[in-house]
């Protein structure tokens, strides 16, 4: 078995098909004008600027070029491209984390990490532009990889602000904000709204990070809460083939 077979089978399986897709570009400027015309959408003021902002900035993302780029070889190379992507970004932030002291590599997580906040914010506030046949399980899979993605990328935050400006965060005997671990534990803990205590801002910059934090993390949250919940009950009780459900 060659190299290229093997790979085949172990990220497609058996179930390679190509299905025709629309150039990713065409597709998102379709939702553009969607939103702009407002016809499906009973939205104004802040939301309909909230949704004309969410749906104009994959334009500048690197995300929506690579869709674009992959989408020619069909549906399902397309989307294995994408989770690709997202595990790319995860080890992107990663290694800044675990390697980079330098504050002004911190822009390149960053970047990836507001490209990820962008798509989250989609699935809430347009979800009629989102395809509905999404596959949950996969999606789910997806999200906590973002998650993930995104507390890298504040944990390299706070790692830098605490070598750049000592005093910035106040530390327990034996810990060391500057050490990636620390970082990304100090990271998790405050997406979990935990507080233990050990770690805490000190100076407004560093106590405004934190609450963008929060509120991000907040964001997950009512995702899970508001766009999967209706979904979990196809995952629990699979349908025989007669359209009944299984107990």
């Amino acid at each position: 078995m060659g190299i290229s077979r093997f790979l085949q089978l172990l990220l497609l399986g058996h179930t390679e098909q190509y299905v025709h897709v629309p150039p990713e570009l065409k597709m998102q400027r379709l939702r553009f004008w969607r939103v702009w015309r407002n016809k499906n959408n009973n939205d104004f003021g802040v939301e309909r600027l909230l949704r004309l902002l969410l749906v104009a900035l994959p334009f500048v993302t690197p995300g929506l070029w690579w869709r674009h780029f992959w989408g020619r070889y069909g549906k399902q190379r397309r989307d294995l491209a994408t989770d690709m992507y997202v595990l790319l970004k995860v080890g992107i932030c990663a290694g800044f984390l675990w390697y980079s002291y330098n504050p002004a590599w911190l822009s390149v997580p960053i970047v990836l990490s507001v490209e990820t906040v962008v798509y989250i914010l989609s699935l809430i506030f347009l979800p009629d532009q989102h395809n509905q046949t999404i596959v949950v399980r996969r999606s789910i899979l997806l999200i906590l990889l973002n998650y993930v993605e995104l507390n890298l990328t504040f944990a390299s935050i706070y790692k830098t602000l605490s070598v750049a400006i000592p005093g910035t965060f106040l530390c327990a005997e034996g810990e060391n904000l500057a050490l990636p671990v620390t970082a990304f534990y100090f990271s998790m803990v405050t997406s979990a709204t935990v507080g233990y205590g050990d770690i805490t801002p000190q100076t407004p910059l560093a106590q405004g990070i934190t609450v963008v934090h929060v509120i991000f993390s907040f964001v997950f949250a009512v995702l899970f809460f508001s766009y999967f919940t209706g979904r979990f009950p196809t995952l629990a009780k699979p349908k025989c083939p007669e359209g009944r459900i299984k107990n």
